[in-house]
């Protein structure tokens, strides 16, 4: 095996010739310009610092380059025109009419003021013989090999090892893109790794400036895998390419060997075909795509899908209510015989007569005691799971769920389902707690997305952020505005570790319309100036 560290060098350290030619540059330039240019050289001193400690320094440099050319310009003018340096010299040492002292501070005086147009030559001159700026060496971009596409890989990549991470069946012969098996994604062993490997990134697009060196590779900022690994946010109206950065973060995230999950409440077509296709090209095998394929709703243990029927419920029903429902979903799911696995084996179960049949017995009497208490309350409760189950139209009794694809598109049309979309998103996004918790392999990574987050009104963001960050689920909300996000924005922001906000390049025209007849747009021209009732007038 070889060894990972190279033994140290007993020679001592050269210095560099450059190095050491800058320093006596430097050494050398100090005391002269302090002599000519003393307050020129203050500033100068103040730009290159500020300069080279601030984030944008590319722009910041560029902008002293042209100070520095226009302020020797304009030095040349004066000095081309007026002439100071040869009248200052003559009254200092042969014309002076003052004392020495007096006379040479005076013309050292006006020298210095002059010299003032040498600031920004002396940052650049300061940068070049002492750089401060910490400077990016941008690299070359490192891809992961597409899965099942592992032989396109050129001799000259290192290694990188496997990053699919979802398990599948073993391939068949028939079927040569299908994900390989779950023993072939193991890492190799550390004896076949070569000694360096950096490690892979995908751009996320083109990077304009920031601090952010160490996720720039080519030009490009880059999410590195880690970050993929924990929340996010992103924000940005209609018509900001939102959309297509939820888009970029899916296939970043399947490049990296995740799972993805998005959860679209716009349930827009178009995002949906560009999901598909995106997961197509990327050679992704399992893919799942609801409402075309109904969702399993069903799976886990009572206490599961207690949670997940009480999630349906909005959070302002009154406490009265909610504990009712409570109780009743309570008695239904924990009934003899195990929970239901279907929408109308739930729905069959929220009856008085079906509940007294399943609890009888003395064994059960504290649930007949709940079920007496209740039994006037059972019709109208029951109503509401009626009609979200009748809206949704069988849509979580169909036979796939998150462990049973690589990536899975849901969209909910809240046109079509009006009330039911935000209970169904509700339902899925519990689902997608327990399936992280208890469901999903080990080792696997998920990425859920979920566009128009602010809909959902859930609380305990934090709580359940915490949940699906230690269960090995990053959650990146979206919505239009920060107040979009929801009455939970300010938790949703704080336990998100990346925050991207869109701004649109031409900012959009606000428009004026009063309520007087000086309408600032023709738009209803003394519509409001009408009488709206025969007994007052319109009041404005």
């Amino acid at each position: 095996m070889q060894s990972m560290s190279s033994p140290p060098s007993l020679l001592p350290p050269n210095r560099p010739v450059s190095s050491r030619w800058r320093t006596v540059l430097l050494r050398a330039f100090l005391p002269i310009a302090a002599l000519i240019a003393l307050p020129g050289l203050a500033i100068g001193a103040l730009i290159w610092w500020r300069n080279s400690k601030t984030w944008d320094y590319r722009e910041r440099w560029s902008g002293t380059w042209v100070l520095a050319i226009v302020g020797l310009v304009v030095y040349g003018v004066i000095t081309w025109v007026v002439h100071p340096l040869p009248s200052l010299l003559y009254t200092l040492f042969i014309g002076r009419q003052e004392s020495f002292l007096v006379a040479g501070l005076r013309d050292v005086g006006e020298m210095w003021l002059l010299h003032l147009c040498f600031a920004p030559a002396c940052a650049l001159v300061l940068e070049g013989l002492h750089p401060l700026t910490r400077r990016v060496s941008r690299l070359s971009r490192y891809r992961v090999p597409r899965r099942g596409k592992a032989g396109s890989v050129s001799p000259s990549h290192p290694p990188a090892s496997s990053l699919s991470l979802v398990p599948a069946p073993p391939p068949s012969t028939s079927d040569t893109l299908s994900p390989p098996p779950l023993s072939s994604l193991q890492p190799s062993s550390v004896s076949q790794l070569p000694l360096f490997q950096p490690p892979p990134t995908e751009p996320l697009g083109i990077s304009l400036g920031g601090d952010l060196y160490e996720w720039l590779r080519g030009g490009q900022l880059c999410l590195p895998i880690e970050e993929m690994w924990r929340h996010g946010t992103v924000v940005g109206e209609p018509g900001s390419g939102k959309t297509m950065t939820l888009m970029r973060l899916a296939t970043i995230a399947v490049r990296y060997g995740m799972q993805v999950i998005f959860l679209d409440l716009k349930g827009s077509k178009q995002t949906a075909t560009q999901f598909v296709a995106a997961m197509h090209m990327l050679s992704v095998g399992r893919i799942a795509v609801y409402p075309q394929q109904a969702y399993d709703g069903w799976r886990g243990d009572a206490n599961a899908l207690y949670n997940r029927l009480m999630a349906m419920i909005d959070p302002g029903t009154h406490p009265y209510y909610r504990r009712i429902t409570s109780a009743l979903v309570s008695l239904a799911v924990h009934a003899p015989g195990g929970p239901p696995r279907s929408s109308q084996e739930f729905l069959a179960r929220l009856d008085e007569k079906w509940l007294k049949y399943a609890y009888a017995g003395k064994v059960h009497w504290y649930a007949q005691r709940k079920i007496k208490k209740l039994s006037e309350h059972i019709y109208d409760t029951s109503l509401t799971y009626d009609g979200f189950f009748d809206g949704v139209a069988g849509g979580l009794d169909g036979a796939f769920a998150y462990e049973d694809a690589d990536a899975v598109y849901v969209g909910l049309d809240g046109d079509a389902l009006k009330e039911q979309a935000v209970s169904m998103a509700r339902y899925l996004l519990e689902d997608a707690a327990h399936y992280a918790k208890h469901r999903k392999a080990p080792g696997v990574r998920t990425l859920c997305i979920i566009d128009e987050f602010g809909a959902l009104g859930i609380s305990n963001v934090a709580g359940l952020y915490e949940h699906m960050r230690e269960a090995g689920l990053s959650m990146w909300a979206s919505a239009q505005s920060y107040q979009g996000l929801g009455p939970e924005r300010g938790n949703v922001l704080a336990a998100s570790s990346i925050k991207i906000l869109h701004l649109r390049s031409r900012p959009r025209r606000h428009r004026t319309v009063t309520t007087d007849s000086q309408h600032s747009d023709p738009v209803a021209a003394n519509l409001l100036d009408r009488d709206c009732t025969a007994e007052a007038p319109n009041t404005k």
